[in-house]
Formats: C-alpha cells, sequence, structure tokens
C-alpha cells in the first residue's frame, strides 16, 4: 500500500530586522470532494478516514493549526463545511 505524499512548505523569504516589513501568512487548501475519496482512488486509507463526517474534522482542525492569516480554499461541494469555514 502506498502512503500519501508528504507537503512541503516553501518560504518566500526570511523577515528582515532592518526594514519594516508586513508578515503574514497565506495557505491554500483543496478540500477533496467525497465524491472522490474513495478506496478504489486512495487504497491506502481506511474507509472511515475516508467518511465525510471525519475529514470534515480533520480538515477544519488541519486548517485552524497552521493560524493563517489568508487562506484560499478549493472546494468542489459546499457540504456542511461551509458555516465553520466562515469562523475560522
Amino acid at each position: 500500500i502506498q502512503s500519501p505524499p508528504t507537503r512541503s512548505w516553501l518560504r518566500l523569504a526570511s523577515p528582515n530586522a532592518t526594514q519594516s516589513t508586513a508578515i503574514f501568512t497565506v495557505m491554500n487548501y483543496n478540500i477533496l470532494c467525497d465524491k472522490y475519496a474513495t478506496r478504489h482512488v486512495y487504497g491506502y486509507c481506511p474507509s472511515w478516514a475516508l467518511n465525510w463526517d471525519y475529514r470534515r474534522k480533520q480538515i477544519l482542525d488541519e486548517i485552524r493549526s497552521y493560524s493563517a492569516d489568508i487562506i484560499a480554499l478549493q472546494i468542489q461541494r459546499k457540504r456542511s463545511i461551509t458555516r465553520e469555514i466562515r469562523d475560522l
């Protein structure tokens, strides 16, 4: 069974202590539509991990964990996540 790919983060620049700068973080997150979250495509995932209720909680927890100032989301279907996203 193949493991999912690791995420790599890109730091564009280091803060410059000699200049006044505004530092902010941007996060782009693609929320996979539950229609495509299947064992056929993601054979390395147990069925319970592909369940939308479980995934929704994990997605929201991960987005919150980064405390990004700007969050860009790619969403295929609204489902029940839009209310929680507004509260981030």
